[in-house]
């Protein structure tokens, strides 16, 4: 159990303020890697088992891409399962309604959805002692028109939820550490 976690928010998160707007936008722009554990709650939550899901929502890709994980860097190898985009090339789960973008998975939502725009990394890790330092990831801050919105919430007010989806993504790195999704390279 982590007994000490401390946070560090760029100077950008802490002078702006974030409020989803319900464009859309996260749900258009990126690939969703989904970790086991994922894969079960959501298909658990449709009423349909693993491998329907799988065949219905999922495609299997051959990906490498480094990532920095704990002050170390690991490259995520080997075929893992992605969320298919509808014909509109959104998530299968995008919903578009008259008051704005609707998830139908929203509780069940995976942890990248969860913390976008927000990013993290780790300056130190061991089983007592996180570190971590939160921003807005680069095209997050690119293209999330939610940033900066007049009436969006401050730092102050966001601070739970995103450390909540922090921590929920640094579980989810290790599964995937464990799962050998991410191998870690040579320093």
């Amino acid at each position: 159990m982590i007994e000490n976690f401390q946070r560090f928010i760029s100077p950008r998160v802490k002078n702006s303020t974030f409020s989803c707007i319900r464009c859309g936008t996260c749900c258009k722009l990126s690939q969703i890697i989904l970790s086991n554990r994922e894969i079960q709650a959501i298909a658990n939550y449709l009423k349909l088992s693993v491998q329907k899901f799988k065949e219905k929502y999922l495609i299997k890709k051959e990906i490498h891409k480094i990532r920095s994980i704990f002050s170390d860097r690991f490259e995520i190898q080997g075929k893992v399962f992605i969320l298919k985009k509808n014909n509109q090339n959104y998530c299968p789960f995008y919903r578009e309604e008259t008051n704005g973008a609707v998830c139908e998975i929203y509780y069940y939502r995976p942890i990248v959805c969860r913390l976008y725009p927000f990013t993290w990394k780790t300056s130190q890790y061991n089983p007592k002692f996180v570190s971590v330092a939160i921003d807005y990831s680069q095209n997050g801050w690119e293209e999330c028109p939610g940033i900066n919105q007049k009436n969006g919430k401050s730092w102050d007010e966001l601070r739970e939820e995103v450390t909540g989806a922090v921590l929920l993504s640094i579980i989810q790195s290790n599964e995937l550490i464990a799962d050998g999704f991410l191998v870690q390279l040579p320093k």
